[in-house]
C-alpha cells in the first residue's frame, strides 16, 4: 500500500514503444531510499539516479512495475508475455485492482 501512495505522491508511469517505465522523483534522499527499500522488499532491484538535484528511483519492464504497484507476483495472470490482455489486442496495465 505504501508504494502505491508514493506513486500517487511522486510517481509517473510511461508506456513508450521501447517499454514501460515507472519512476519516483522523491523530495529528498531519505524518501528515495525508503522507496527503494520498499521496492527491494518486493524482490525487485530498482535503479537510482539524480536528476536536477533530486533523487529518482525507477524501474523498467511491465512485470516489475505490476509487482510494485499491485504487490503480488501473480498480478500478471491473464496477460501475455508482451503485456497484452489475452482477450484483447490492446496493451493494458489497467487490469490491476486497486
Amino acid at each position: 500500500m505504501e508504494l502505491r501512495a508514493a506513486f500517487l505522491a511522486c510517481g509517473s508511469l510511461a508506456a513508450p514503444q521501447a517499454g514501460y517505465h515507472l519512476e519516483f522523483v522523491a523530495p529528498n534522499a531519505p524518501a528515495a531510499e525508503r522507496i527503494a527499500r520498499l521496492i527491494r522488499a518486493e524482490g525487485i532491484e530498482p535503479r537510482t539516479m539524480t536528476r536536477k538535484g533530486r533523487p529518482v528511483t525507477y524501474l523498467k519492464g511491465l512485470d516489475s512495475i505490476v509487482v510494485v504497484l499491485h504487490g503480488d507476483r501473480r498480478a500478471r495472470r491473464g496477460l501475455t508475455p508482451r503485456g497484452r490482455c489475452a482477450r484483447s489486442k490492446k496493451p493494458r496495465i489497467a487490469s490491476i485492482a486497486w
